[in-house]
């Protein structure tokens, strides 16, 4: 019970951090980013077991937005690499933004923007592409977004980012709140 509570304080806590501006759940992206051994099954069981998936789903998109999962293996690179394969610039193919966008224009059903190629639509619609990033990472991951974040490298990509501490206690899994950046520069 002390935990079903812990997690509803945790979860009321991102709706007030997240919901500053208001702005169109339509226009966003919100990116999982957990540390895992490489796989999605894995990031997926992470976010699965913590209910913030769910709780993004369901309380904050609403049906509007776009949720993607990525994850950081440690063991295949350190933090700083990382840094510059996965998040430094928007046009690096493997860059998660670029695969979170990639990934939210195949899976759109909009036939605006299925009209044209993503390539296109960044040019003659940008206003139907997602406009706000918003990350939410655990772990070592989390390590690595706060280098970027503090590097020369970063651009303003993010409208949020959160970190999240997850403690796995008696097969218990508790999530808390570490540090919520809002509106970086």
């Amino acid at each position: 019970m002390r935990v079903l509570i812990f997690l509803l304080v945790i979860f009321t806590s991102v709706v007030f951090c997240l919901g500053a501006p208001i702005e169109s759940a339509k226009s966003t992206i919100f990116i999982l980013l957990s540390t895992t051994g490489g796989t999605s099954s894995d990031s997926s069981q992470i976010w699965g077991k913590t209910g913030v998936k769910n709780y993004i789903e369901n309380s904050i998109m609403k049906g509007q937005g776009f949720l993607y999962e990525a994850n950081y293996n440690m063991a295949s690179m350190s933090p700083s690499v990382f840094v510059d394969e996965r998040l430094a610039g928007e046009t690096i193919a493997k860059s998660i933004l670029q695969k979170a966008r990639n990934e939210w224009y195949e899976k759109s059903q909009d036939p605006r923007v299925k009209a044209y190629s993503l390539k296109q639509l960044q040019s003659v619609r940008p206003d139907l592409i997602p406009s706000r990033y918003i990350l939410i990472t655990e772990g070592v991951a989390g390590l690595a977004v706060r280098e970027y974040i503090q590097s020369e490298k970063y651009k303003g990509e993010f409208s949020n980012v959160l970190f999240l501490i997850l403690l796995m206690k008696e097969q218990v899994l508790q999530t808390r709140l570490c540090s919520i950046q809002i509106d970086l520069p």
